[in-house]
């Protein structure tokens, strides 16, 4: 501004006396004057340029390169913002496409049919859309020990885990580390999730749907075990704790979306909490399943809470059969 002040030689600019329209008309009033000049900026600024107010002088080329070369670099790191806060907010739907991607991939190169395809793609698209597409564990793992378990408790009694009998032996923080292992699966109506006699690795949770638990044996081994329909809410399949092939088979009477956890991830939760001593709570988790079948328990009845039908069931455990 010194510097503008200083040139004498431009009485007749606007530059100087701050009104676009010196020139044009000296009676403007003060609100519209602020109105043109609102316009003038966002015009220039944005590099727009009608052409009806324009510099007829050195010093007002000078104001306007000055005011257009602003613009551009204002503009050009608003697009930049607003593009980079974009793809941080869509980080995870790319890590899903990426994934679906690679199915995709994977299909072509194993020249499966078209229906098996589409059949691979539909379930991995429900799975990616369900399931954390980064690591859980390396996010807790920078957390502070009090954040840990702090997480721990509330995951142990967001789900089932903090009631489900299987795991009334565990600290609660650790029991919500295996909360953070369940993973959701979805089946189509009139499918097994699995058969009788099958290698079993791990233990579900009906979430939505209807499905038939078909006994070939009781625990004795003998005679008919029956048909059990499983709904919503119940917890199944953990007998493969103690036994190595499934003892019963599951079909999905209508479309079915599950919870699953494995025992591999079990062990590997306990492995990492007690390295020295993990053995004695795996063995007291072996001894709950076993009273349970003992008894004919093969299902458990957990409790959903009184929320809204799409919460997971979280829950309090009940004996069932």
């Amino acid at each position: 501004y010194t510097g503008v002040s200083s040139l004498n030689s431009y009485e007749e600019s606007w530059v100087l006396h701050g009104d676009v329209n010196y020139v044009d008309d000296e009676n403007m009033t003060i609100y519209l004057q602020y109105i043109k000049s609102f316009y003038f900026s966002v015009v220039t600024l944005f590099t727009t340029g009608y052409g009806d107010i324009t510099p007829k002088n050195a010093l007002e080329e000078i104001v306007c390169c000055g005011i257009i070369l602003t613009g551009t670099c204002f503009f050009g790191y608003f697009i930049g913002a607003v593009s980079s806060l974009v793809a941080e907010g869509d980080r995870i739907r790319a890590a899903q496409i990426a994934k679906v991607e690679e199915a995709q991939a994977f299909c072509i190169s194993k020249r499966l049919p078209s229906p098996l395809s589409i059949k691979v793609l539909e379930h991995l698209k429900y799975y990616w859309s369900q399931n954390f597409v980064f690591d859980e564990f390396e996010v807790l793992n920078a957390l502070p020990p009090t954040v840990q378990r702090e997480i721990g408790r509330f995951c142990s009694q967001r789900y089932f885990v903090d009631q489900l009998l299987l795991f009334q032996d565990l600290p609660e923080h650790i029991r919500g580390l295996i909360a953070f292992k369940l993973k959701a699966i979805s089946c189509a109506d009139d499918e097994y999730l699995f058969h009788e006699g099958q290698f079993g690795k791990a233990m579900y949770i009906q979430v939505t749907g209807v499905s038939l638990l078909h006994l070939e044996h009781d625990h004795d081994g003998h005679g008919n075990g029956g048909c059990r329909v499983i709904k919503r809410g119940q917890c199944f399949g953990y007998f493969n704790l103690i036994g190595v092939r499934r003892n019963c088979s599951l079909k999905t009477l209508t479309y079915s979306e599950f919870y699953c956890l494995e025992y591999d991830d079990i062990r590997q939760v306990l492995q990492n909490a007690f390295p020295r001593v993990w053995n004695r709570f795996w063995r007291k988790i072996k001894q709950r399943v076993a009273q349970l079948t003992k008894h004919n328990q093969h299902v458990l009845q957990l409790r959903a809470p009184s929320t809204s039908s799409s919460s997971p069931p979280a829950m309090v455990a009940q004996d069932s059969y």
